[in-house]
């Protein structure tokens, strides 16, 4: 019974020995490509990236001929209708009044561009300070508890709507255990540097707070 039942078996099993299914070679339908395919792919991508730079290229220096172009027709007919009027001192006074308020136009336009342009860079500014300093407190935060984890503290928080530090500690202490006479804050190693070992978040850059925001991320 027992030759029989191994002998059904090893029957039903396909060459080498192995069970046959979708599952035998999970790799069959994975892509292969040769040396020369890549090298041909690398070089049409290469081709259509030099073209649409050419593209770029050519609509930047329209754009900049235009723009001399509509420079110069300006500048004849001020060139024109100053020729009009030089002679008669009245018509002359209203064109250089008129010239005089289309140039304090331009720039107060300009102003206005320049100060929109300033107060965007600043929003960003404020923006970026604001993170780095959400992310220094959570890092503060979830030092104070074993295993807390910055990054899933402030996911949860955000989630929540919550803000205020003392609210955010209340969020740390549903998730984790408050840490007893010191530790060493998430997200760093402990080099013996401060108390507890933890690594100081004094005079770190913004990029060195972010990454060690999401550093269990």
């Amino acid at each position: 019974m027992t030759m029989d039942g191994n002998t059904k078996t090893q029957d039903a099993l396909p060459a080498g020995g192995q069970p046959s299914g979708e599952g035998a070679n999970p790799s069959k339908d994975t892509p292969k490509y040769t040396e020369d395919e890549v090298n041909k792919r690398h070089a049409k991508l290469d081709k259509a990236i030099s073209e649409l730079t050419r593209e770029r290229d050519s609509i930047r220096q329209s754009h900049e001929s235009l723009k001399a172009e509509i420079d110069r027709l300006k500048k004849e007919r001020e060139e024109s209708e100053l020729e009009k009027v030089k002679d008669d001192p009245d018509a002359l006074s209203a064109y250089q009044m008129r010239k005089k308020q289309k140039e304090a136009e331009a720039a107060v336009k300009a102003e206005r561009e320049q100060f929109e342009k300033e107060k965007k860079e600043h929003e960003a500014e404020l923006a970026e300070a604001r993170t780095i300093k959400r992310s220094k407190l959570m890092n503060e935060i979830a030092g104070e508890f074993e295993g807390g984890d910055p990054a899933v503290l402030e996911k949860t928080c955000d989630e929540l709507g919550v803000t205020d530090p003392e609210k955010i500690r209340t969020v740390a202490a549903t998730k984790w255990a408050k840490v007893v006479g010191g530790g060493t804050p998430a997200g760093h190693t402990d080099s013996g540097k401060n108390r507890g070992g933890a690594e100081s978040l004094e005079g770190k850059s913004a990029r060195e707070l972010a990454r060690m925001a999401y550093t269990k991320k």
